[in-house]
């Protein structure tokens, strides 16, 4: 492990390395995450909602991640990270290397990075669980490790992105040109994605081989890719290129398979399951739990990007109709073609995937006078239930690593 990159960290956070003499766990903790009461305030659901958490049971650990300095944390390692990615001992590889770079920084440095700090939380959480002999030996690396791990996550996300934007043909990532839309790019693009997926397992080969974690987090990262693959598979058989989508497949359960294989394996279920492995300690049943619960949050996840994308704020989101516009199998175009009359449906096929503001325009009309907006409350509020039933039946350690997950997504604008 790069002894550069414990010494940023324990400079972004100088108290994370103890002297085990003086303090316990518990009490390192304390000192490390001093946090405050936070209110989440949702846009989507109600603050009264019925089925409420345990607050009292989870304040403590929710507050001590709520006071993490991630980003910074980061940051740290983005350095280190960066060096990895860009050396090979061959100097011919000179002008490669070089290109790799761009492609780093384009596409990885400016992300929203949500699965990054979602493993960095998950790391914080189960290793707060542990006892003190294990603790003691995480206490120099572990924090470079989840840090590490957390920019593999991030590169694996680059990676689908830049694919991703390429098979639909899309326009704009993140306010910016996507990565395949350069000039000086194009279908290079396609390499470029595999020299990022190629990265994350260079990384994971530097840093952690020999470690008792190092097969179970590969495997983590093969059995995920795996899995969003054939995600993404289904999403473009459902909505073919150059084609009209094929709306016989708009089911709601087809959406809540697209949203299990495509969103929620690597968007929730991979930032954890790595942040388990890492620290060790836990069950199969940990894992089939955490996966069902990881699978209900990519769903709320998902739900909530086709809402915004058809009524959020195009000030902050960047985005309007976009799903509409490219056909896409989504919430609403699911539960609408489920339910609507025959007229109605009609009009849908006449204008849905078109890329004209009439057609759009229609299709939202539509949405709203068939009242999808309230069905699409009631579906909230009941995931909302479901969600927080799962997780007040957890400990305060893991059921607190998951409650601040949920108010983070709650919070969600863009």
């Amino acid at each position: 492990m790069s002894g550069h990159l414990t010494h940023r960290l324990f400079r972004v956070i100088p108290n994370l390395q103890r002297s085990v003499t003086t303090q316990s766990k518990q009490q390192h903790f304390r000192t490390l995450l001093l946090g405050t009461n936070i209110v989440y305030k949702s846009k989507y659901l109600h603050l009264n909602h019925p089925k409420q958490y345990d607050v009292d049971k989870y304040a403590e650990l929710n507050n001590r991640l709520a006071a993490v300095p991630y980003l910074d944390l980061l940051e740290t390692g983005l350095k280190s990270v960066r060096d990895d990615l860009t050396y090979e001992n061959d100097l011919r590889l000179e002008d490669a290397l070089k290109w790799c770079a761009k492609v780093f920084d384009y596409n990885v440095k400016n992300g929203k990075k949500i699965r990054g700090i979602a493993l960095l939380k998950a790391y914080c959480s189960y290793a707060f669980n542990m006892d003190d002999d294990t603790w003691n030996k995480w206490d120099s690396n572990g924090w470079t490790s989840a840090v590490i791990l957390a920019w593999c996550v991030e590169l694996l996300q680059a990676y689908f992105i830049v694919l991703d934007d390429i098979m639909d043909q899309s326009i704009l990532r993140r306010g910016e040109l996507c990565w395949y839309k350069k000039p000086d790019v194009g279908l290079c693009a396609i390499n470029d994605g595999l020299l990022l997926q190629c990265g994350v397992y260079k990384l994971l080969e530097k840093h952690f081989a020999g470690s008792e974690c190092y097969n179970n987090v590969l495997h983590e990262f093969l059995q995920i890719t795996h899995k969003t693959v054939y995600g993404q598979c289904l999403d473009m058989l459902f909505n073919p290129i150059n084609q009209k989508p094929r709306y016989e497949k708009f089911t709601f359960d087809n959406y809540q398979t697209l949203v299990e294989y495509k969103t929620s394996n690597y968007t929730f279920g991979l930032p954890v399951h790595l942040a388990m492995h890492l620290v060790g300690g836990s069950s199969a049943e940990d894992f089939n739990f955490t996966r069902k619960l990881c699978f209900k949050l990519g769903l709320y996840f998902q739900s909530q990007d086709d809402y915004l994308d058809c009524f959020g704020n195009s000030k902050i989101t960047g985005k309007f109709g976009n799903d509409i516009r490219e056909g896409k199998c989504t919430w609403f175009s699911a539960k609408f073609l489920e339910e609507a009359s025959e007229t109605d449906k009609k009009q849908f096929l006449d204008n849905y995937g078109n890329e004209d503001k009439e057609s759009i325009a229609k299709v939202l009309q539509l949405y709203k006078s068939s009242s999808m907006l309230e069905k699409f409350e009631q579906f909230d509020e009941l995931l909302h239930s479901e969600i927080v039933s799962l997780i007040n039946s957890m400990d305060s350690i893991k059921g607190g690593l998951f409650y601040n997950l949920f108010s983070q997504l709650r919070k969600r604008e863009k």
